[in-house]
């Protein structure tokens, strides 16, 4: 037809527009880090937030996944408000977007039939999702006498108590929620600022009241943290680790969401940053004296340059940071107990006659788990100096100025020896201590610095299945861990999809002699390790 041209043109128009709009909803560009990531995050709220299309997003991400029957069990984070009310409210709204058809006409009769259905059909339930934010976000907490991230402890106070809320009333909705999770970019907010609400919602215990009641149980709380993936240095990563296992007591069933910093390779690493890492100071200092007290702690050899190469670095930072303190911190074990002391509640230390109290008495449960019981942590707090240290980091203007300005430091060679000996031993402690490892593989490669698939170190993790050299097994920790997709909207992805770009990528993977390195047969036995492990990772039983 002589119109074809025409309509062949917009056509193309169309595909060019429909491209262009894909690119700024989907994480396409070979940017890497969270600040990138989030810049599409947050464009979904610029072009329909206020909009019917906002609805469809739930349905988009749940429903869609459940479609092909496959899926039996969705665990999908959520922002469900500050108050027991918003809580109520948002997850029914969700719910009803969920199972909408949205294809067809809607009338009374769906919605009436969405009440009555019971909620235990549905395979979806909830994950309260925290988000981290920046501690310096409020200027004003730069101030003296001003706790850093106090904005973000209340508000993460206030989500806390609602959720416990919930769990305690007789709404059916308590049963659509199975744990909690603090996700986006770990700059700048370490896992200090959640210790205190995690412990409560572990330690809480509310008595069944009414037995003839059937909906009046207590429903438990999964615990997952996301840490180690969007880092500035590895030791930066791990310690963001270590410092979630101990101030959010991890243990047994609980989960790490991302934790690359504790596969990636460490030598290919600072290599490509020429040994050279930037940092604020405070960070680079805490770095420093963590890296230095758990190689002491791992049994891990030092070489001597490295030692006093450490040493040195601590005494300058220190004397920058901390310079009224400095008569009384020569010894770095003194500053890491101060360390310890950071998941405690900031408002529970005052200064009296130059001396920090810390509260021994409590009005609420809450403000009890402001102060972490702990062997270790008991002990440092009663050292005068680590209080007193501690309650300059938090409260004190001069060291937070101070201590957000950049540094630069270029580590000998032996860093990354050590840091490699590190990942090794803190694996092995996660292994021991029964806490798994969400993995994310498109996430990872578009937010991390892999630039290939098989750089991904769930290999690392757990490799029973692709190996039979009983050395190589003995070698990796066999940590649970699991695939998932993360924001498979953002990625455009499906669970399935992330299955099969690990199995591809390591049935693609070459030996030296560039003979094949894993079989199909391997990798799809230990596929199926992996998917049994997801499934008995869990929460909702």
């Amino acid at each position: 037809p002589k119109d074809s041209e025409y309509f062949a043109n917009l056509l193309y128009e169309y595909i060019l527009i429909k491209a262009r709009f894909r690119e700024e909803m989907i994480q396409i560009n070979q940017h890497i880090g969270f600040d990138n990531f989030k810049q599409y995050q947050d464009r979904k709220d610029v072009f329909l937030k206020g909009t019917n299309y906002y609805k469809f997003i739930a349905y988009l991400s749940v429903h869609s996944s459940t479609e092909a029957g496959n899926v039996k069990h969705i665990e999908a984070r959520a922002g469900l408000g500050e108050s027991y009310e918003k809580f109520v409210k948002n997850i029914r709204g969700t719910e009803k977007s969920i199972n909408k058809n949205y294809f067809a006409d809607i009338d009374a009769e769906f919605d009436a039939a969405l009440q009555k259905k019971k909620t235990k059909e549905s395979p979806q339930h909830y994950i309260v999702q925290l988000h981290k934010t920046s501690q310096f976000k409020n200027e004003s907490e730069l101030q003296d006498g001003k706790a850093r991230n106090a904005g973000l402890r209340k508000k993460i106070k206030r989500t806390v108590l609602a959720y416990n809320q919930l769990r305690k009333s007789l709404a059916p909705e308590k049963d659509r929620v199975c744990g909690i999770d603090a996700v986006a970019s770990e700059t700048g907010c370490r896992p200090e600022c959640f210790g205190q609400a995690y412990r409560y919602l572990r330690h809480y215990s509310h008595p069944k009241k009414n037995p003839i009641v059937e909906n009046d149980s207590f429903p438990k709380v999964g615990f997952t943290y996301h840490v180690g993936e969007d880092f500035l240095d590895v030791v930066d990563g791990l310690r963001a680790i270590d410092e979630a296992i101990l101030f959010l007591e991890l243990q047994q069933g609980d989960r790490i969401g991302h934790g690359l910093a504790l596969g990636v390779d460490a030598k290919r690493y600072y290599e490509t940053r020429h040994h050279t890492i930037v940092l604020p100071k405070q960070d680079m200092l805490d770095n420093i004296v963590w890296m230095y007290i758990k190689s002491q702690e791992y049994g891990i050899a030092m070489p001597p340059n490295l030692e006093l190469f450490l040493k040195r670095k601590y005494f300058e930072l220190v004397s920058d940071v901390y310079p009224d303190s400095l008569e009384k911190i020569g010894n770095p074990f003194v500053y890491y107990q101060s360390m310890l002391l950071r998941s405690d509640a900031p408002d529970l230390y005052q200064i009296k006659t130059k001396e920090v109290s810390v509260a021994s008495s409590f009005m609420h449960f809450w403000d009890k788990c402001g102060l972490l019981q702990n062997g270790k942590v008991m002990e440092a707090r009663k050292n005068k100096v680590a209080s007193l240290l501690y309650y300059n980091y938090q409260f004190e203007e001069k060291v937070k100025k101070v201590g957000r300005q950049s540094v630069e430091v270029k580590f000998p060679v032996e860093y990354q020896m050590v840091v490699a000996e590190l990942q090794k031993q803190m694996m092995r402690d996660i292994a021991a201590r029964g806490i798994s490892i969400e993995t994310n593989p498109s996430s990872n490669y578009n937010i991390a610095q892999l630039k290939r698939y098989d750089n991904h170190p769930i290999t690392k993790f757990f490799n029973l299945g692709l190996t039979y050299d009983n050395a190589a097994i003995s070698e990796c920790p066999q940590i649970s861990v699991s695939i998932n997709t993360d924001d498979q909207g953002l990625f455009s992805t499906s669970l399935e999809n992330e299955y099969a770009i690990i199995a591809a990528a390591l049935i693609k993977q070459k030996n030296p002699d560039d003979t094949p390195k894993y079989t199909e047969r391997m990798v799809y036995d230990w596929l199926e390790r992996i998917r049994m492990m997801g499934w008995e990772q869990r929460f909702e039983k």
